[in-house]
């Protein structure tokens, strides 16, 4: 909608301007009037006008002197002058102020709705140029952080210590000398059960990304994403010792006591160590500090010094036997109860993380070599599905480590015993849960875990039955509906890639491009046939 402005000394002719215009089949809201250019002034500053429709010749303001003082504090006001001044002078000077359309008394209805038209269609322009700008700067922004993000969880988690990039880009982090990181794990505490939902988190993070532009005002610090697990943030901080303390303790303190108090939302913290690199020692030193929330519970803050409480630990030598026993003659509830056992609290009060790491490997390789005596195909029991870190990543307490690896054990069991599975059945399966799910974060890993299939053997039969994986199937079933709200609706392009399941719009174009050679506005604005 389009307001307007009817400025005109001769009462008769405005009123008969604005009754006509009310009439017209043109997309226009209010329509307001002035006698001359010092009422349309006051009305300009209280109104939000798109069109001014004036007069040349009025008392105590005219014409043009109206439109030189609009455009000192509006210029995305357009204009159309209707006048009975024939003088070259009069329209020369409305040229120059950019004016588009000038009438000459008495003016057609013909002429009015065409002046008009191109009005509308020049605000459309700005409007959608403006909008694109936006949309471009937004992009850029997005862009440049996930670059330092890509970058940071790069360098915590490979070998790697040096960047070109942080020291071209981010000089005063990377020349310093000294780093801690901290990493906040985020869950949501229902009624005692920490529960996360993919659309919850991202808005909780947001939020907490929010919180600390706002309120902690220190130039020492850089908070991101973890990129592998969801629900954590990490904020790396540097310079000396001191520095780091004061610093580490506001961001902590801050976060733990203050940001989103009162909501139903559990943070532990993980603060590593003082070290002298940004490195995979970093993220693992932060990391055994919050990894022991498995034992000591959530919504703690822990720190490296945690990490050497007492180390009188006691070995559950028996229970591994007895573990292995139970497994070989089948009986899963006695295995249940073992599990439980060994990675109860008792074990590991005033304990700490690599004791935790060090059974954890134990039980592992006394499920591989127990499972492996009983026939069972070891090929589906691979490392990803007893991955240490990925469990610890996902665990917010010891007996989720254990109910983890009963239905593991439970689950190769009864697959080894049952007759071989219908892969195109099951395909057709997933397939139709895809086509329902597919704005929402799923991929072969959640796929595999939902219908208990290793994600190595997922994939293959997936592809082996429909010639296409299932990364490139969910791609291009969210790209079809992304098409289709391109084609049919005005939607913007970023609120069209979250509906199919892009948070990061900048990855969106990237996919789309690359599947279609276009960018998604270049295939709404008729790129594509």
């Amino acid at each position: 909608m389009y307001t307007l402005l009817v400025v005109e000394d001769e009462k008769w002719i405005r009123k008969g301007l604005v009754h006509k215009l009310k009439k017209v089949d043109l997309p226009f809201g209010e329509i307001h009037d002035a006698r001359n250019g010092i009422e349309a002034i006051e009305i300009i500053k209280d109104n939000d006008i798109d069109i001014i429709i004036t007069d040349i010749c009025m008392p105590d303001m005219d014409g043009i002197e109206l439109i030189k003082k609009v455009k000192e504090f509006n210029k995305h006001i357009e204009f159309i002058i209707i006048s009975g001044y024939s003088e070259f002078r009069y329209a020369e000077a409305a040229i120059n102020m950019g004016v588009k359309s000038y009438l000459l008394k008495p003016t057609t209805d013909e002429d009015l709705m065409s002046a008009l038209d191109k009005v509308i269609s020049r605000i459309e322009e700005k409007r959608q140029y403006n909008n694109l700008s936006k949309e471009n700067i937004n992009i850029k922004i997005r862009n440049e952080k996930l670059t330092y993000e890509n970058e940071l969880n790069y360098l915590l988690k490979s070998k790697k210590h040096d960047s070109k990039f942080l020291q071209d880009n981010y000089p005063i982090m990377y020349n310093s000398n000294q780093y801690q990181l901290i990493i906040l794990n985020i869950n949501y505490d229902v009624k005692g059960e920490c529960k996360n939902n993919y659309y919850d988190i991202e808005d909780v993070k947001t939020k907490i990304f929010d919180y600390l532009v706002t309120n902690i005002h220190l130039d020492n610090y850089y908070a991101f994403n973890n990129m592998d697990i969801l629900n954590q943030i990490l904020i790396l901080i540097w310079g000396d010792a001191e520095k780091l303390k004061l610093t580490g303790d506001s961001i902590s303190k801050k976060l733990f006591y203050d940001c989103l108090s009162g909501e139903q939302i559990s943070k532990t913290i993980g603060i590593s160590t003082i070290l002298t690199l940004i490195d995979n020692e970093l993220y693992k030193s932060a990391k055994k500090a919050l990894d022991l929330r498995l034992i000591y519970g959530l919504n703690k803050i822990y720190t490296g010094e945690h990490i050497d409480l007492s180390n009188e630990f006691l070995f559950p030598k028996n229970e591994l036997k007895l573990l292995k026993k139970n497994i070989e003659r089948g009986y899963i509830k006695n295995v249940e109860v073992l599990l439980q056992e060994i990675f109860s609290k008792d074990r590991f009060r005033e304990s700490n993380a690599g004791n935790l790491y060090f059974l954890y490997s134990e039980v592992v390789n006394t499920i591989y070599e127990t499972l492996y005596s009983t026939s069972v195909d070891i090929q589906k029991v691979t490392q990803y599905d007893l991955s240490q870190y990925d469990i610890m990543n996902y665990a917010n307490r010891l007996e989720d480590i254990s109910i983890y690896l009963y239905r593991l054990i439970e689950n190769r069991l009864i697959i080894n015993k049952k007759t071989p599975i219908n892969c195109r059945e099951l395909v057709d399966e997933i397939t139709k849960y895809i086509d329902m799910h597919y704005e929402e974060k799923i991929n072969v890993k959640s796929l595999a875990a939902r219908y208990g299939i290793n994600p190595n053997y997922f994939s293959t039969i997936f592809k082996e039955q429909l010639g296409v994986t299932c990364t490139k199937y969910i791609t291009m079933k969210r790209l079809e509906y992304a098409c289709r709200m391109l084609r049919e609706t005005n939607i913007n392009v970023e609120e069209i890639a979250e509906s199919v399941g892009y948070s990061d719009l900048q990855y969106f174009y990237r996919v789309f491009k690359k599947e279609f050679n276009y960018t998604p506005m270049e295939y709404r604005n008729g790129a594509v046939s």
